[in-house]
């Protein structure tokens, strides 16, 4: 509901899924590849993606292209 998390900006979330327990046990569900995006590797990628109804939208390659991705599979 709101950018950040909450209206301080915070980023937290209280997520209880993940612990100090099962944290070792964390894979990675699939990685985006901003290769395709813009006319030269982008070696410093920074992006504050959003997530709204299971859509991540975040933005990609030197041109800064915007690109929205299925949450659970990765697709873009």
């Amino acid at each position: 509901s709101s950018y950040g998390g909450d209206p301080g900006h915070t980023r937290y979330s209280p997520l209880s899924q993940i612990s100090a327990g099962n944290f070792g046990q964390l894979e990675i569900a699939w990685r985006f590849d901003t290769v395709p995006f813009g006319p030269r590797p982008e070696y410093q990628f920074e992006s504050t993606p959003l997530m709204v109804n299971g859509v991540v939208y975040t933005t990609a390659g030197t041109r800064r292209d915007v690109a929205a991705l299925d949450a659970r599979t990765g697709e873009l």
